[in-house]
């Protein structure tokens, strides 16, 4: 039986969706928040060689980085290039939530507390709504237990159905997923919902990607696979995805993978856009012109990843 007679996606067909998109996490702490200092950077210094950019924070972002926001998204979306947030997969269902050091906490999972709806409505309210986003990564950093995986489920399709691509906005909800992780047990339960398929390569042999790949092709045609490399953090793990010139580096060797029986990806996303251009070891903070990912981003629409 074909994959679109069990109404699952078809990798191997052609379709009218976009091609490769170029994509990137930016970490928001590091920001300047409109106050330029030597080695900082802000959101608004995004190339358009991103189609899309995905702000990731942690107990540091500045109060300010808020208040710079709109005028940032504004400048992007000018350019065309998508704004997205990233939330971990914890806000989907459990009582309390950090982020930015700030700890929310959400009605209890429960019919008698509305549910999921409920659960999804505090999310959008609390996170999404305030800013002019144009979707949500969630970021699938752990695997919940057996029976808390029906709950994050149906609070993911309330978040597509209310806000994401099955609202009349059509805002993208994207799965970003840890390559350890079991890879079909919650994906397997919301593909129907999802935009892309973000996976953690960091670090990978590309000779091992395609493993990776069958364990969700079911769910995943390959339009939505895409693959990720990571720029060096300061004090950060050492993936090596990234070295110069970039030419001998892994992250060459990204732009040609393909599944076996197919011709093209969802194309390439990096993490830590901020630190494009640092060398692996280099712990200063530094400005970044973007070299690498308007390189990739060159190599994508010239000879890269869609093979067409």
């Amino acid at each position: 039986m074909s994959n679109e007679a069990e109404g699952r996606p078809d990798g191997n067909r052609e379709s009218d969706e976009p091609g490769p998109i170029l994509a990137g996490y930016y970490r928001a702490w590091h920001d300047n928040c409109g106050k330029p200092k030597r080695g900082s950077i802000s959101l608004g210094d995004v190339p358009a060689d991103l189609d899309l950019v995905s702000i990731i924070t942690n107990g540091e972002v500045d109060d300010d980085f808020w208040v710079a926001l709109p005028a940032y998204i504004e400048k992007l979306h000018a350019q065309g290039t998508k704004v997205v947030r990233t939330l971990f997969l914890d806000c989907l269902y459990r009582d309390a939530y950090e982020d930015c050091g700030k700890v929310h906490t959400f009605a209890r999972l429960g019919a008698e507390n509305g549910g999921p709806d409920r659960r999804a409505d505090e999310i959008i309210a609390n996170y999404l709504e305030p800013f002019d986003y144009d979707g949500l990564v969630i970021d699938v950093d752990h695997e919940p237990e057996s029976e808390q995986m029906a709950a994050v489920a149906e609070v993911f399709h309330a978040l597509a159905r209310k806000w994401g691509p099955g609202s009349a906005s059509s805002r993208l909800m994207i799965f970003d997923q840890d390559i350890l992780l079991p890879q079909t047990s919650l994906i397997a339960q919301v593909y129907q919902d999802c935009s892309y398929y973000f996976a953690d390569t960091y670090g990978m042999d590309v000779r091992r990607i395609q493993g990776l790949f069958e364990q969700v092709r079911d769910f995943v045609p390959a339009s939505k696979f895409v693959t990720g490399f990571s720029f060096y953090e300061e004090g950060g793990p050492r993936w090596g995805d990234v070295t110069y010139p970039i030419e001998g580096s892994r992250v060459k060797d990204l732009l040609s993978w393909h599944p076996f029986d197919a011709y093209r990806t969802g194309g390439l996303f990096a993490y830590a856009i901020d630190r494009d251009g640092v060398a692996q070891g280099d712990d200063r903070l530094r400005r970044t012109d973007f070299k690498t990912m308007h390189y990739l981003k060159e190599e994508l629409e010239n000879k890269g990843v869609s093979h067409e």
